[in-house]
């Protein structure tokens, strides 16, 4: 690997708290979580929460695109 591949990928770190406070060597399953994945899921939980079923039509069924 070179040093500017291993930059790039430094620069992900911050995208992963837990990052901050210890080594995740467990990637197999369960991958540490992405902070954006918190406003994704308030997202997911909102659009269920106000159309119910619904959101299937709205989003959910091309959400795999």
């Amino acid at each position: 690997m070179t040093d500017s591949t291993a930059d790039s990928l430094l620069a992900y770190r911050p995208r992963f708290p837990i990052l901050a406070r210890t080594n995740y060597l467990i990637s197999n399953s369960l991958g540490a979580v992405p902070e954006a994945a918190a406003q994704r899921l308030r997202e997911y939980y909102d659009l269920w929460a106000g159309r119910g079923v619904r959101a299937w039509e709205d989003a959910w069924w091309t959400m795999a695109d």
